[in-house]
């Protein structure tokens, strides 16, 4: 849930991140 706060907040610089904290 926080992750994809964040990523959805920065999804252009952490796009990578999302996908490892996704995954």
């Amino acid at each position: 849930y926080y992750a994809f706060y964040i990523t959805y907040f920065n999804s252009s610089l952490d796009s990578h991140f999302l996908g490892i904290l996704w995954n």
